[in-house]
């Protein structure tokens, strides 16, 4: 048994060995346009020439670039973004690539350099209409109509060039694709975009809170866990919050008695307007409405008593954002086919809130949190 077992984890050590190899092999054997020029050194491949001599160019392909034109997903950092794409990529295919050796000269290398332009040119078309899908499912059909044309396009070049023998036409075609070129540049990390007006986040976090007046005399500090969503458009935001806190009685107070454990929850929905947004920070006074309740359950004798009081007060307080990390999906979402820019920060968050249980039980409860937040807009490309 443990002699098969360890032929099995040698078998399976092999095959990762060898689907290693293959992937460093077939990275080695390609490069990218961006790389520079072509050299003969791209042309590892091995041609045949079944005529031989200078009469072959009148019969046979000379040479043959083999270029491939694709898009891969891209998540790269850049500043203190995260930045996910699909970015189109041409490389060329050395060990598929080769030229026969008689025709190892400048006019050819440049002949074989048109091509490579031509194919970087429909890369950077295909860029394009990558950075303008509707959805992602839309890229392959993209890329199969781009290269379509790239194929369309390079067969007309060898046809006009009698596949690179008539030098002034070949000249005419390289300067039309480096105009081309210059007018479509190579794609930048970040794409030009705004933020729809429409917002969307949530928040999560932990804090304190006290108690002014009478509720002050009864129950001690509490301790919060807090939750919640936050709703915008422009700078106008709408804030829904839970806490929940943890505290106890400080003397006994009607079914109270002191020691108990008490808790107090409050559910508020407010409105607030972000005064300051910038990189780094944002400052949002709010205010609202919120729903409190003191609440406790104990064992008294043989029975659970459960007490529980109940406000609808105002709220009122302030949300200060220090933003740390954003990320930008230029790739549409899959359900709602959106871009997405999100932006994550530490949220201080200071709110007060009226309680008016009895006329001998009423205050303030102040509270103080600090909570991770992430904040989404729709994002749009600019034309």
């Amino acid at each position: 048994m443990r002699l098969k077992k360890l032929r099995i984890e040698r078998s399976v050590a092999l095959f990762l060995c060898i689907c290693f190899f293959v992937v460093a092999k077939a990275q080695d054997n390609e490069r990218l346009w961006s790389d520079g020029k072509l050299t003969w050194e791209d042309f590892k491949g091995q041609g045949k020439d079944p005529v031989g001599g200078k009469i072959a160019a009148l019969y046979h392909d000379v040479s043959y670039l083999e270029f491939i034109i694709s898009y891969k997903e891209v998540k790269k950092k850049h500043k203190d973004s995260t930045i996910m794409r699909l970015v189109a990529v041409c490389t060329v295919v050395q060990n598929k690539s080769w030229i026969l050796p008689y025709y190892k000269t400048a006019q050819y290398l440049k002949y074989n350099q048109i091509i490579f332009d031509i194919a970087e040119l429909y890369s950077r078309k295909l860029q394009f209409e990558l950075d303008n899908i509707v959805s992602s499912h839309e890229a392959m059909y993209k890329l199969h109509g781009i290269y379509e044309e790239c194929k369309k396009n390079i067969k007309e070049f060898r046809s006009a060039t009698a596949g690179g023998q008539y030098i002034a036409i070949m000249d005419d075609w390289q300067r039309k694709i480096e105009d081309e070129l210059s007018t479509i540049p190579a794609s930048s990390v970040t794409p030009a975009y705004v933020k729809r007006n429409f917002g969307y986040g949530f928040h999560v976090g932990l804090g304190c809170g006290v108690f002014t007046g009478s509720l002050n005399e009864y129950f001690s500090p509490a301790y919060n866990i807090l939750f919640g969503f936050d709703v915008a458009y422009k700078r106008a935001v709408l804030f829904l919050n839970a806490t929940i806190a943890f505290s106890s009685v400080k003397s006994d107070y009607r079914q109270w008695v002191k020691g108990q454990a008490a808790h107090y929850a409050l559910l508020d929905l407010s409105c607030g307007y972000a005064v300051i947004d910038n990189a780094k920070w944002k400052l949002t006074p709010f205010a609202g409405l919120g729903l409190s309740e003191l609440s406790s359950q104990r064992t008294n004798n043989d029975a659970n008593l459960r007490i529980s009081y109940i406000d609808y007060n105002f709220i009122f307080g302030l949300n200060a954002d220090y933003k740390f990390k954003k990320t930008i999906s230029f790739i549409p979402d899959a359900f709602f086919r959106v871009r997405e820019n999100v932006e994550y920060s530490v949220r201080g968050r200071l709110y007060i809130a009226r309680a008016n249980y009895y006329a001998d039980l009423q205050g303030f409860s102040v509270n103080l949190a600090v909570e991770f937040s992430g904040f989404g807009n729709f994002i749009k490309l600019k034309k």
